[in-house]
């Protein structure tokens, strides 16, 4: 149902001496909104008490009022429920450096959580009440939900927990050496274009790029131990821990390159939309093919995905990208094996026997 409101004004030609206001439902049947408080506005402009503007911004401060009661409360939280995330916070992140101001923040979405069962009580509703309320939501909503309430349930001792909705396999996106080539030259900043080239030659994440102060000359990759959040505040990876990503000599090459960039252009860099940069230049190297159009995350697949056909055994590319192996496993399993290893298993198949390599 679509809700809106307008204000019919006094106007000495039409004869109109009062403030009214309509509401309007679904564009075509109109109510008028008479209240004690609208009636007295109107006596007061009438009498001289108050003038125009006074009393137009009095009405339109109802207006809002009443547009806020339409709107069904998405912060809506029962305070046994946040009585309960205060406990576990205290006990699992009180101790850690969150920015809990970002609305990615986990206390954030722990709250989120919490607003989707409404008035239910976390620690006595039945199971089957919860699970109703968190399936109303799509996908992965639904699982970021399910996985925050679950970590409630346990903490408050109770056994049943909820129920994730199945996960929708995607194929990931990525980008060939090739196609990449074909991309970068539709970027014609050469600052933007290195990032680039960073990212899809060490898997790093855009803010772990921007994080990079040195590389190590000796095993030639780039330590990530920080990142630079789009406000420009240093902080902890994503994943609070630090790794070395493993580049190949023109990998360095571009680390070098961006290394020298001054920090005020970086600075300045930062603020970019680099998924909508990276989505546009996929889009003009190839018009009539969606699958290849990228985002910047996913020259972190091609990373991947290139150091997996180049037999780099999938631990050693977790370690690089910063995963678990469950997490690659679970992307790149079926990128995982080499045209040998594709050989021997096609001459196995045949009944044939392969010398080793």
């Amino acid at each position: 149902m679509l809700i809106d409101y307008f204000i019919k004004y006094p106007d000495k030609e039409s004869g109109r001496t009062s403030f009214t206001i309509v509401r309007r439902v679904n564009k075509t049947k109109n109510q008028v909104v008479e209240t004690e408080r609208t009636k007295s506005i109107s006596r007061l402009y009438k009498e001289g008490i108050q003038d125009f503007e006074t009393c137009k911004d009095q009405i339109w401060a109802i207006v809002a009022e009443l547009k806020a009661k339409d709107k069904p409360d998405k912060n809506h939280y029962l305070d046994a429920n946040l009585d309960i995330l205060q406990e576990y916070w205290l006990k699992k992140y009180a101790r850690r450096r969150i920015d809990n101001s970002s609305k990615h923040s986990a206390q954030c979405s722990f709250r989120r959580a919490l607003s989707a069962i409404g008035e239910l009580n976390l620690a006595s509703a039945p199971i089957d009440k919860l699970q109703d309320k968190v399936d109303r939501f799509p996908g992965n909503k639904q699982r970021r939900i399910t996985k925050d309430l679950n970590a409630l349930l346990k903490f408050t001792g109770r056994e049943e927990l909820l129920e994730q909705s199945p996960e929708e396999s995607k194929p990931v996106q990525h980008l060939t050496q090739s196609e990449f080539e074909l991309v970068i030259k539709h970027i014609k900043d050469e600052n933007i274009k290195t990032i680039l080239h960073v990212a899809f030659t060490t898997g790093m994440r855009l803010g772990e790029i921007f994080g990079a102060t040195t590389f190590n000359k000796n095993t030639q990759s780039v330590p990530v131990f920080s990142q630079i959040k789009i406000n420009g505040n240093r902080t902890e990876t994503k994943t609070r821990t630090k790794r070395f990503a493993a580049a190949d000599p023109l990998g360095i090459k571009h680390i070098k390159q961006w290394l020298a960039v001054d920090g005020s252009t970086k600075s300045k860099l930062r603020k970019l939309k680099f998924s909508e940069i990276t989505r546009q230049a996929c889009k003009k190297a190839f018009p009539h093919d969606p699958e290849k159009w990228c985002r910047f995350h996913d020259l972190r697949h091609s990373y991947a995905i290139h150091c997996l056909s180049k037999g780099i055994p999938m631990d050693l590319v977790a370690l690089s990208l910063g995963n678990s192996i469950t997490v690659c496993q679970k992307y790149y399993v079926g990128f995982s094996l080499t045209n040998y290893q594709t050989e021997i298993m096609m001459n196995l198949l045949n009944n044939k026997t392969m010398k080793a390599a």
